[in-house]
Formats: C-alpha cells, structure tokens, sequence
C-alpha cells in the first residue's frame, strides 16, 4: 500500500491503520465466549508488533536523465522525425527528453530495431514507442488508405483503457486530427450493435476529461468508437488484448479488421507478465498473426515494455532472449532509464543553510495545509514564517516573493537546505527506506526527528519549479499489510478449552510439535480443529508419504454443548461424542501408548462428490449450515 496523502505524521497514520485492521480481524473472529482464553490468545498474537503492517518505509522517484527535446530531432541536416511534430503542444515539444526516450526513438526510428523498454514506473515508457509511431504514420504517403499499421497489445482491458484515453486519444485523435490518423479499440469492452452516437454519448458521460480538458462537445470522427467502425474502416492504430487478438484472428467475421494492413509497429505492453504457457501460447499468437498478414520478419518492429525486469546486464541478457523467442525476431538492446537528483540539489551552493528538528516541525506543517495552484499560498507561507522561532538572518531567506508561486518559491529555498539534500542524496541510492531510520539518519532518534523528516517530506514534495515538473524530492510513503491465513493451535492434555499455545499464519510444527488449524463457525463461534490421518498418525497437513489420507475435523475441549437441529425434521444427528480419538499431541500418533493423550471427539464429515472431499455439513454446537448450494464446511478457516 502506498500512501502520499499522510504526510503530517505518517508513524501515527500507519499505527491508526494497524489498528482498524486489529479491529477488522477481531470481528471477523467469531469465537465463542465459552472460550475466553482463546479469545485472548487471538488478541495477543494480534498484537505482535509487525505482524499486520510494516512501516512507514519512504522511497524516492527523481527525475531521469536528460536528452535532446522533439524540437531538436526535427532540425538539421540529419533530422530524425517528421517536422509536424511541432504540431504538438509547445510544452511537450520543447521539453528535453529523458535519455532513455531519445535513445529508444534513436533504436527504433534510425536504426529499426526491436527493443526492450525497462524503465521504472512513471518514466514515459509509451512515449518510447508512441513518437517513433507517429512518425512513421506522418511520413506514410498511403495514410488515406485504411488498414492497421500499429498494433497495440495490453494484458488487460484496465491498462489498454488508461493509455487510450490518456495517451493515444490526445495525440493522435486531437493533436493529429488534421492527419486523419484513426484509432480504435477493439476488446471485450467494445459492444457489438451500438451505434455511433450511443457510443459517443457512453464515452463523453464517462470520462469529462475529454469536454474540460480537449474542448470536445462531440468525438472527432477519426477514433472509431464501434465494432462495425473498426471492420468498414480498419484503423490505422489498434488497441487490443492477447485474448481478443486470438478471437480476432479465429473467427472469418473479424477478417476485415486486418484487411490492406501493413503492420510496421508490434507493441506488447507489460510484456513481462507473459510467462509459463501464457507465453507460448502470445508466442504461437505473433506467428500467427505474421503469418495471416503475410508479415517478413523485417516488416514489422516489435516492442516490449516493463517496469517489472530485474537490472544488471546478466538480466539483459535473459530478457532478450525471452523477448526473442516471445516475438520470434532478434532482439538486440534493452533500453534503461538512469535517475538523477533534482538539478536544484545537484547546484553548488556557498549559501547551504540547516534548521532545528523544531523548526522543520512547524514549517512542515504549514507547507501541508498549501493546497496546488492556491493563491494564497505564499502568503500562508510567510505568515507561518514571521510567527516562527527561526532566526531573523533564516527567516529572511525562507521568506517568499509574492509575485512567484509558492511551489516555485519552495524549490528555490529548500534546494539549499543541508537536510533536504542529505535525504535526496539517502533516497537517490534507489529502494524504500524505512523512515525511522531515515530519520534517525538525518535528525537523531526520537518522536521529534520522526515529525521533522514528516515535514521536511511534506516541503520537498511541494516544491517544484513549475506544475510540470518533478517535485525538489518526490517521495512516497510505503506500508507493507499482511493478511491472516491461518491461525494454529498446540494441543495439550490437560487444558479445559484443548490447547496450551496459539500462532498465527500458517505454522504446522514448532520446536518439534504439531500445530493443527482452528476452525470457527459463522454462526455461533464454536472452534474447531483439523487434521488429516494418514496410517496411525494424525498429520496437521497431508504429508503426501501415504497412499491414502483422510481429512476429519474434531470438536475442540471439552466446552459446550450438543444440540439436535431445529430445522431439521429428518433427526439428522448433530452429535460428536460418539467416536471419541486418543492422540499423542507431539506426535499425532493415535491411541498410543506413550506419552501424554489428548482426547478427541469426532465431527461427522459429508462427502462432497463434486470436490471429491468431505465437509462439516451442519454444526454440532447450533445446527448452522453452510446454506443452500453447494456444500462446505460452515466452520470456516480464520
């Protein structure tokens, strides 16, 4: 779980965060008030520090390197794209971009070869085979003639949505309409049988992005919206899954979609996510679309992304030979994005400046309350300044001009705090941190250097020199949650409720003894325990050494009562006593001869022919079945 909007104190979110979900696995445990100390045991082991949530942990995500902008790859006697990139808005056009951005539209562009984009999330990655797209679309003399030439493949529809209305849509449907570029998306979400203007209407009333943000009142023509769109008129760019493309390619009604193409781009998105027989089966997929277009290797580039690759050049070696045999074309380089620090905190200064824990305290807080855009902002900020106990030289330098946005005037002030760069400089070493060591770090141990690290990250993800850019230090908040699989007990002799020690998740032996897995009813919160017999022995789990093994669920204690089922007419029997098991508790061994004894009272199991397993059908203690529908044990694991 990643958090950034607890920046006041994050130690205290996290413990409020730790505590609902206490809160949340107590109600979820049921037990029965006959068993008190099993009542208490749970509760204990729930509060095992780290048992449910780990940390705060705080990772940093800088800026990337630098390259050229789009502007500069448009020039000169050895341009590399198409002039009507200026067509662009002027902010994307001028921007420098990151070098593993310009590197890719190098490989891809002037060398035409097929890559492998691994960078880290947030770091432009479908620009890398977006712009060298576009390229090719406003240099292709034929683009009056429909057909697909770049095919756009996601593992999911969610993923293959966000880039189309984020990315595709804005440039190449709004920016590039005068090209008459068309896009479509054609996957389980794209309905058979509506028409173009239900279409239209179910797309603007979903996302008002495109009215606040393109100034559309209606969908320009050249993003095909329908089925029978997309087949009349294939469009140049198309967006699909690998299970669609499968269907796409099966069915002879969906020919017309790949009718006049000339696929020069394959792109598979998250390409790390193809593994095992899922990857052969994309595998054998490509070579079937290559096949039905009648596709030469060298027709066609192939690209992957992912932000999922492990680094090293040992690992790149690995990737491209699984992109290779994936793609069935040689794949070459696996382009990488380096970070770097904000270029303010990589600026030698004479004038570096450090402040108390204190100090950091209260500035931290005012910086919290700034809210984007505020236009009050730098006058909030002044007024938390001149109430502050920082020394008159201090407060005089963190003081901002008004006529500069409060973002901009941050930056330039906490750039030069000796604090803000020792954490940048901590972060930027790469991975999450966790944050009372990093506070030790930077401010000592305590309560005080915890909520000046909480107020030195709530300036330095504020600060920016303009609302484009990365944040002085973009950090982020980590917390870790685990979930209960299981809960076991030791049982013992001697104990009224049945056991001697409770643990939590899923521990089947410890220091040499059995741990069996408690089951709770819904209903009524009567315990229970399972274990499977297989020969003499009572196992927690099937061991698997045994041909045969036998799964049986037992009554736990000597607590409550039997009671018949009032809904039942039948005088089915709900009573448990009647086989009653002696086992060895360290051993599991039954009816042994040494050794301490547990006795065990049998719970009648129902065979299940579906699943081929047997279930507590109803509960001894209160009658309470597992409802209609298939069977299963209405005592439940917790």
């Amino acid at each position: 779980m990643t958090d950034n909007r607890h920046d006041k104190d994050p130690v205290a979110f996290g413990k409020q965060m730790e505590d609902s979900i206490r809160g949340y696995l107590k109600s979820a445990l049921p037990v029965s008030h006959q068993y008190p100390r099993l009542r208490q045991e749970i509760g204990r082991a729930l509060t095992e520090p780290e048992l449910l949530l780990k940390g705060p942990f705080v990772e940093a995500l800088p800026d990337f390197v630098k390259d050229v902008s789009l502007e500069a790859l448009t020039h000169g006697g050895d341009r590399l794209l198409d002039g009507e990139f200026s067509k662009l808005p002027q902010t994307e056009y001028q921007r420098p971009l990151h070098r593993h951005q310009a590197q890719a539209l190098e490989a891809v562009v002037r060398r035409r070869e097929n890559v492998i984009v691994a960078t880290g999330t947030g770091s432009g990655k479908t620009e890398c085979f977006l712009y060298p797209i576009l390229d090719s679309l406003l240099k292709d003399m034929s683009l009056s003639r429909p057909g697909v030439r770049a095919l756009l493949v996601y593992p999911l529809n969610a993923l293959a949505n966000d880039q189309l209305y984020k990315r595709l849509v804005p440039l190449f449907v709004h920016s590039f309409q005068h090209r008459g570029i068309k896009v479509g998306r054609y996957t389980g979400l794209t309905r058979q049988g509506l028409t173009r203007a239900q279409a239209e209407e179910e797309v603007l009333s979903s996302d008002t992005s495109f009215a606040r943000e393109l100034g559309w009142k209606q969908i320009p023509a050249n993003w095909l919206l329908t089925r029978e769109e997309m087949l009349a008129t294939p469009p140049h760019v198309l967006i699909t899954n690998y299970a669609m493309l499968e269907h796409l390619l099966l069915l002879p009604k969906n020919a017309p979609l790949f009718r006049n193409s000339a696929l020069h781009f394959l792109v598979l998105d998250e390409v790390h996510s193809y593994s095992g027989a899922q990857a052969s089966e994309v595998a054998l997929l490509i070579r079937k679309l290559r096949q039905r277009l009648n596709l030469r290797f060298e027709d066609t580039i192939c690209i992957g992304t992912s932000a999922s690759f492990a680094p090293g050049e040992s690992a790149d070696e690995d990737i491209l030979q699984f992109a290779t045999n994936l793609f069935g074309v040689r794949f070459s380089r696996v382009i990488r994005g380096k970070r770097q620090e904000h270029i303010l905190l990589r600026e030698a200064s004479d004038r570096i400046f450090s402040m108390t824990p204190e100090a950091w305290i209260a500035l931290g807080r005012a910086a919290a309350s700034l809210t984007p855009g505020d236009p009050d902002g730098v006058q909030t900020w002044n007024q938390a300044i001149s109430v502050s106990n920082l020394s008159g030289g201090l407060r005089d330098s963190l003081w901002l001009d008004e006529k500069t946005p409060v973002e901009r005037g941050l930056a330039r002030v906490f750039a030069l705090s000796k604090e803000m760069r020792h954490a940048s400089k901590t972060l930027s070493e790469g991975g999450a941190v966790e944050f009372t060591q990093l506070a030790e770090t930077i401010f000592g141990s305590g309560a005080p250097g915890e909520a000046a690290l909480a107020g030195l990250i709530a300036i330095g993800i504020r600060a920016r020199s303009s609302p484009g850019d990365f944040p002085l230090l973009p950090a982020r908040y980590h917390f870790f949650t685990s979930g209960i699989d299981n809960i076991t007990l030791r049982l013992a002799a001697g104990e009224t409720e049945g056991f001697a020690e409770v643990r939590l998740g899923s521990q089947f032996k410890h220091d040499g003894q059995n741990l069996y897995r408690l089951l709770i009813c819904r209903k009524c919160g009567q315990p229970y325990v399972e274990g499977f017999l297989e020969g003499e022995r009572l196992h927690p789990r099937p061991t698997g050494t045994k041909p045969v093994t036998h799964r049986h669920v037992f009554w736990l204690g000597d607590k409550g009562p039997e009671v018949e089922d009032e809904d039942d007419d039948t005088a089915d029997s709900l009573r448990t006593g009647s086989t009653i098991w002696e086992m060895n508790p360290a051993t599991g061994e039954i009816n042994s001869i040494f050794g301490p004894r547990v006795k065990l009272r049998v719970v009648e199991l129902r065979q299940d022919a579906e699943e081929n397993r047997r279930y507590v059908r109803k509960c001894p203690a209160c009658g309470g079945t597992a409802g209609t529908g298939r069977s299963g044990d209405r005592v439940s694991s917790r």
